[in-house]
């Protein structure tokens, strides 16, 4: 028979258990998941992190699929690093939003997958981040609409604290419970036909659920549109509040006149029995919607269209630019002025307005026949040839579509109110850009060939240096000077864009 244990064994298991069972607590408590270490990471940048740590976890349509690694600041803004697991495919064009777990529970990253088929890989930036509204935000702002609704009310204890607005309100009263009386009778009379018209309600609830199951996205966009929405509630009821303490008797008038208007009301009641008949009996467009599926789903279709119309122009990235070119030789200023509209990456559309000092040249050729000696032996005709050269000082116009591969770009249109066709290099993560240009074909003196190099800096500015016409026929005999020219100029996008016009007064703002 095996030996019993001792007390001081029995202690010892006793605490090597408790420890073990420690250990396990703490792991599963700080989200720590043993042997999950492959994935590859990625990062996005947000204007606010509040609440979010080194362990925050990362969701894919509600799944946990890796969590933040590594905070930084990085230019007034915060970049996040998040490792995800190695089977992941999440689509280049997605959505990276910071969510709340409930209504006061802890931040997550959520990820929306978007249709893009190509994938993000290790190392890769987040384009599209969704900003989400805080909830200190909100509360802050719903407290001073309060504040606004207060005032209102104080004002309406003045319209309706005398004799005067109580007798207005008693006669309001007795119209609304007569109004009532009927209304409950004509609902008894037509109980039927309301039954049905619940049920074709009930139908188009559902149909409504499903959308909206489908316009996830639209709604989550919409959510995110709610601080601006709140700011305008705000500029709304200082309005009102003004509104009603400057025009107190007014609304007292209109109250009496409420009260008159009141007594029309039970003539409408007559005809909403007689349209809630016709809607019964299928009539009209509200009657067929509501009676037949077909409307619907049109409507719905309808809906669809419209969603991926808004999804490309929101991916439509918009840009302006300006850029001077100074000859130095002919001591001018070349203007540029571009709109590039960008749907995608690799492939944009261009407009740009020229304005040049020297202008549009073209040659015209008069010829002139000469007699000479008439009616005698030396009658002979001469042939002049009078060649002229015409500038014209107008704007020019530049239009062109543009396709990258790669570090290659080729493009081309109309190059200053001429065919032509150009190509890019871009190197050093694209702020260094080498271009070569050539249009005008038509011109005499060979066609014109442009070559300049660009180099951007801070995203927002470029200085360029190159020459123009370098294969004029001039130029090549020597007899012209090669044109080189020096310049700059700076470029927005459309966020720069936003940015700039939303920092502008309203009517309810002030500096």
């Amino acid at each position: 028979m095996a030996k019993k244990l001792n007390l001081e064994v029995k202690v010892g298991i006793f605490f090597v258990a408790c420890f073990l069972l420690v250990g396990y607590i703490s792991v599963k408590l700080a989200n720590v998941n043993l042997g999950e270490s492959a994935g590859y990471t990625l990062s996005a940048v947000f204007k606010s992190v509040a609440g979010v740590n080194d362990e925050t976890p990362v969701l894919l349509a509600g799944l946990r699929i890796g969590m933040v690694t590594d905070m930084r600041l990085e230019g007034g803004n915060a970049r996040v690093y998040f490792k995800v697991r190695q089977d992941a495919k999440i689509p280049d064009d997605s959505v990276i939003a910071i969510q709340t777990l409930g209504f006061l529970g802890s931040k997550y990253l959520e990820i929306s997958p978007g249709k893009s088929k190509k994938n993000l890989r290790g190392g890769d930036q987040f384009s599209n981040v969704a900003v989400a509204s805080e909830l200190s935000d909100l509360s802050g702002r719903a407290g001073d609409i309060a504040q606004d609704v207060k005032a209102i009310t104080a004002n309406l204890r003045k319209v309706f604290g005398d004799e005067e607005g109580e007798e207005g309100l008693r006669r309001i009263f007795e119209n609304l419970q007569q109004i009532t009386e009927r209304l409950a009778k004509t609902l008894e009379d037509n109980q039927a036909r309301m039954n049905v018209i619940a049920e074709n309600m009930q139908t188009m609830s559902t149909q409504v659920a499903a959308m909206s199951v489908e316009n996830r996205d639209s709604i989550h966009q919409a959510i995110a549109a709610m601080p601006g929405i709140v700011d305008n509630l705000r500029v709304i009821t200082d309005n009102l509040a003004r509104f009603t303490s400057n025009n107190a008797e007014s609304l007292g008038n209109a109250i009496e006149g409420l009260a008159q208007a009141t007594q029309h009301m039970q003539e409408a009641m007559q005809h909403i029995a007689s349209i809630t008949r016709k809607i019964d009996e299928g009539q009209g467009t509200i009657g067929q919607l509501v009676n037949e599926s077909g409307p619907m789903e049109d409507l719905n279709e309808t809906v669809a269209s419209l969603n991926e119309l808004v999804g490309r122009i929101r991916r439509l990235q918009t840009f302006v630019e300006y850029r001077g070119e100074y000859d130095i030789h002919a001591e001018q200023l070349r203007s540029f002025l571009t709109l590039r509209l960008k749907p995608r990456e690799d492939v944009w559309y261009s407009l740009t307005v020229v304005d040049d000092p020297v202008g549009r040249t073209s040659t015209t050729t008069t010829h002139t026949w000469v007699t000479y000696n008439p009616g005698t032996p030396r009658e002979h005709t001469e042939e002049t040839i009078k060649r002229e050269r015409l500038t014209n000082d107008s704007l020019k116009l530049t239009l062109e579509i543009a396709k990258r591969w790669h570090w290659l770009v080729f493009h081309g249109g109309i190059i200053e109110s001429t065919g032509g066709v150009g190509v890019d290099s871009m190197f050093f993560d694209d702020h260094l850009r080498l271009s070569v240009q050539a249009f005008d074909f038509g011109n005499a003196d060979n066609p014109r060939l442009k070559a300049n190099m660009d180099f951007i800096f801070l995203d927002h500015f470029l200085v360029t240096f190159g020459a123009d016409d370098i294969v004029n026929r001039g130029v090549l005999d020597r007899r012209l000077q090669v044109p080189w020219f020096v310049g700059a100029g700076i470029m927005f996008r459309d966020d720069d864009l936003v940015a700039l016009f939303s920092r502008l007064p309203t009517s309810g703002s002030s500096f």
